[in-house]
């Protein structure tokens, strides 16, 4: 299956893509309306420019949701996932110094993570670890190795 290059949601690739989408489609519907003449008034032009810039940048929203390989959906009252995500892995970002909780990263994604068996162990930054399971949206991990 072919893998989209769809930027981490929010990073600077992701708003130069909405920017430039907004450019796009505000010139586009700019001159599309002028030339036609569908709108009377400059207010009225520049308004329905602003409506057409802005559904055009939720479809590119939207779009980069339905194709990011990253795609996490739970059901309601789902609290687990059976698929890929299972036995992957990630490294230590933050926490896990004095307490069973902290940050990791998963195929560059940031998650809240957790001990599987709920233990204080110290993993310092950097640390690879292997994803087990998961509780609703934290990630149960434990240490490779």
């Amino acid at each position: 299956m072919k893998r989209f290059l769809v930027p981490e949601r929010y990073s600077p690739e992701w708003w130069t893509w909405i920017a430039s989408a907004t450019t796009l489609f505000a010139g586009v519907s700019f001159g599309g309306l002028y030339y036609f003449g569908i709108f009377e008034g400059l207010y009225t032009l520049i308004g329905a420019v602003v409506v057409i810039s802005i559904a055009g940048d939720i479809v590119v929203a939207y779009s980069f949701e339905a194709i990011a390989p990253s795609r996490i959906s739970l059901a309601p009252g789902e609290r687990a996932r059976h698929d890929e995500e299972i036995s992957s892995l990630g490294t230590v970002e933050s926490g896990f110094d004095s307490e069973a909780t902290g940050k990791i990263t998963v195929r560059g994604e940031h998650w809240s993570a957790r001990h599987f068996q709920g233990l204080v162990v110290d993993l310092k930054p950097g640390t690879e670890i292997r994803i087990v399971g998961r509780d609703g949206l934290t990630l149960l991990i434990r240490e490779v190795g």
